[in-house]
């Protein structure tokens, strides 16, 4: 008997012959095995994504009471908010793992849950851009003002970019499945080539002589760069998937396990662990 190992660059089945991730897992898809609750009778990939998620949840939790006697002191809207962001994505990110642990079989479940978490990552990511573009320009209370309704107006846009995907073309945005997995992922595609430009463009107007308009923090370009490889990977990960090649599943489960799991944890590094350490400042530039 010749126990051959299948190559890991096999396309995906036609379409219609897609109708579980299991199937897709025989020949060496190992990685769609992690979000078939049949395989483990518990989804994996959720719980590895949970795992980091609550441990960061115990340190905030643990460090609460320092971290609010810092924000009385220093009387800061800016760090205020920004913390109230960590804690929401946080919150978000562990209800969504959590929910589908526990309700595992319940696969209607995985649209309704991630539009929500989608859209409040978006939120986070636009604001961090938006918010920085306004660096000595106007008033930090004026900037989050600003930048709170442009965040609000482009993740409500994706969000029912998403919405019209799930109800009108009955597309599952994560897992892919079912015969229109091609249009998910070439949302994912679109949206994160027009991330990848932004992060992009950033990057490259720091060696220009326009980097005075650009934060001088450095944990602020350690944020663009780790969401530009994110970015760079779950875009690879849908165009493989749209030309069903099937180590897709491989690339998106990793990129998308360090976006959940770790975004919260570097937003907390790059814009808050310095205040929380330091003598707390009530100034604008604190985030810049």
């Amino acid at each position: 008997v010749s126990l051959q190992q299948p190559p890991l660059l096999m396309t995906l089945p036609d379409s219609g012959a897609v109708t579980s991730l299991s199937t897709l897992a025989t020949g060496g898809a190992y990685c769609s095995r992690l979000f078939d609750w049949r395989e483990f009778h518990l989804p994996m990939y959720d719980i590895f994504v949970a795992i980091p998620v609550l441990i960061f949840l115990v340190f905030l939790l643990v460090t609460l009471d320092s971290a609010f006697r810092k924000l009385r002191a220093s009387d800061s809207l800016v760090i205020g908010v920004y913390y109230g962001g960590v804690w929401t994505v946080v919150i978000f990110v562990a209800t969504k793992a959590i929910l589908q642990i526990i309700y595992p079989v319940a696969e209607g479940w995985q649209n309704y849950l991630f539009i929500p978490l989608s859209s409040v990552l978006f939120f986070s990511e636009v604001s961090v851009i938006v918010f920085m573009s306004h660096r000595d320009t106007i008033s930090g209370r004026e900037a989050l003002t600003n930048t709170g309704l442009i965040s609000t107006i482009f993740a409500v846009v994706n969000a029912a970019v998403q919405a019209m995907l799930v109800a009108v073309f009955k597309t599952s945005l994560w897992p892919p499945r079912g015969d229109t997995r091609e249009i998910g992922a070439l949302y994912w595609v679109v949206l994160g080539s027009l991330e990848i430009l932004i992060y992009s463009t950033i990057l490259i107007l720091k060696s220009t002589r326009f980097r005075d308009r650009l934060p001088v923090r450095k944990e602020f370009f350690i944020y663009v760069r780790y969401l530009l490889v994110l970015h760079s990977l779950q875009t690879s990960g849908s165009l493989l998937l749209y030309f069903n090649v099937l180590i897709s599943y491989c690339v998106k489960a990793f990129s998308w396990f360090l976006y959940y799991s770790l975004y919260a944890p570097m937003f907390y590094y790059c814009f808050l662990y310095h205040f929380f350490r330091d003598i707390p400042s009530p100034v604008f530039e604190e985030m810049l």
